[in-house]
This record gives C-alpha cells, structure tokens and sequence, in this order.
C-alpha cells in the first residue's frame, strides 16, 4: 500500500510542477522538461496500474520492468553528466543520451523475450 501512495504522490507532484512551470514559464528547455516528466509519468503509470494485472498474467514482466528501469536510471546518471560536461549543446547533450539509453533498453528487453521463447518460458494467453 506504502509503494502505491508514493506512486499517486508521484504522479501529482509531477503534474503540479507541469503546471507550475507554465505558470512562471520555462527556464530550461521545453524539450528536456515534457521528455523527462513524460516518462516519469509513463514509469509512475505503469506502476500503478500493474496491481491490476492478475498474477496469473504478470509471469516474466517483472524482468522487463527490472531492465527497463535499471537501464532508465543509468541513461539518467549519463545524461545529467554528459549535460552538465557539455553545456553548450543543450539541449542535445541531454537528450542523445536518452535516446541512446532507449534503444538500448528497447535492445535488451527484445532480447529478454527472445531468451524466454527459446526456454519456452513465455506462457501464451
């Protein structure tokens, strides 16, 4: 229940900080502000609507989810250092490394799947 709280406290914080950018207007790039708190909301959704999968169906998806946000922290770690390394060219020291990191993460979890076909793990609906 605490996981599920901190998940809806997420959520509106971030959109109160959306809300409240707009209102005093935008300081950073627009483009590094919707792309990050787009997928905090996305990560922040996911995770509250996965207590209404039935365990019978959740199976494998905690390995995507392990992946996806282990590999989502450190495209974090990497874009805030290669932003700050290389101030002036922002936005795009900040958002190559993202998009770097989601290809990767899109790599690895086609390669989860791919792993768990082949051990016929992968249960079918």
């Amino acid at each position: 229940m605490k996981d599920l709280l901190a998940m809806l406290a997420a959520f509106i914080i971030a959109v109160i900080f959306i809300y409240y950018l707009k209102l005093i207007g935008f300081y950073w790039n627009p483009v590094v502000i919707y792309s990050g708190v787009g997928y905090l909301l996305l990560v922040v959704s996911y995770d509250i609507f996965r207590y209404f999968i039935p365990l019978s169906r959740y199976g494998n998806l905690w390995r995507y989810e392990h992946s996806s946000k282990m590999i989502s922290a450190m495209g974090a770690l990497l874009s805030a250092f290669v932003g700050t390394l290389l101030p002036d060219y922002k936005p795009y020291s900040q958002i190559l490394p993202s998009l770097l990191m989601t290809l990767l993460m899109i790599f690895f979890n086609i390669k989860i799947y791919i792993r768990l076909k082949k051990k016929n793990i992968i249960e079918k609906p």
